[in-house]
């Protein structure tokens, strides 16, 4: 019952009630490996990737099969920037769960960290085949054909994602960034704004609000906007953040690295 509980606390994103009830389950049975697995699922969203990855490890030594786990420690592999290890945990998870399609959406975007669009592209494909109703799926899918020049699939897909899920903030996110390279600023501008009306504080929503107000030559907003962001999270300051979780597309990134380098200089001056 406190395993049960503390996946309900998880879907709420509290991982503070969750690791609670893990802890009075793992106390009462030491060997339940669900228990391990939701507990390292907790420290995860609470970016205590040491813990989490200990967690799984015992959780797998329990029970060499639970995929869930597979799948947290390929999760833990990626915020760590450990590429190809993630992709080993992902398959690993998809050997225990094969008709799982999050694992494979998961694998897809493994593959993608690694510039490795063919694979990245065949396991997004598998997954869609799985379960076509997934708008993450679509989403993900066509922010890869995005990046990879494909701007009609890549709006087919955002435009899947959206219709399945009119308030996905990353399918915003996602369209916004095809419409910007293929330089429609105005509409990339529009969906970044819908993003962040769904999400204020999602980053990448404030970021190509700003990007997009530079290309359109409204520099005194967009610095604004990069200054707010500076503020949610001070690792804005240089490109290194933004490049982190989303691939250098060129224009975009070299789009933000001159509004960037002009707030800087414009700091410098005063």
């Amino acid at each position: 019952a406190y395993t049960c509980r503390g996946i309900v606390w998880l879907n709420k994103n509290n991982p503070e009630n969750a690791l609670q009830d893990t802890n009075r389950a793992i106390s009462i049975n030491p060997n339940l490996a669900t228990a391990y697995g939701i507990r390292g699922s907790a420290y995860f969203q609470k970016k205590e990737f040491e813990k989490a990855l200990e967690d799984s490890d015992q959780a797998t030594k329990l029970s060499p099969d639970l995929a869930f786990v597979y799948a947290l420690r390929g999760s833990i592999f990626l915020a760590q920037e450990q590429n190809e290890e993630a992709i080993s945990s992902f398959k690993r998870a998809i050997h225990s769960a094969p008709k799982w399609s999050e694992a494979y959406g998961n694998l897809g975007h493994a593959y993608s960290m690694l510039e490795n669009f063919g694979q990245a592209l065949k396991n997004y494909d598998i997954g869609i085949s799985l379960n076509s109703k997934s708008a993450q799926l679509y989403n993900n899918r066509g922010y890869l054909y995005s990046q990879t020049g494909d701007f009609t699939k890549a709006l087919l897909d955002c435009n899947k994602a959206l219709a399945l899920n009119p308030k996905l903030v990353n399918g915003y996110g996602s369209r916004g960034h095809t419409y910007f390279l293929m330089k429609k600023y105005e509409e990339a501008l529009s969906d970044f704004r819908e993003s962040a009306i769904l999400k204020p504080e999602h980053k990448f929503a404030i970021a190509g609000q700003a990007v997009c107000h530079y290309a359109l030559d409204q520099k005194d907003k967009a610095k604004q906007l990069w200054q707010a962001l500076i503020e949610l999270d001070p690792d804005y300051v240089g490109i290194e953040a933004l490049v982190k979780d989303y691939h250098p597309a060129t224009l975009f990134v070299e789009t933000a690295r001159k509004l960037i380098s002009e707030l800087v200089k414009n700091h410098g001056e005063h």
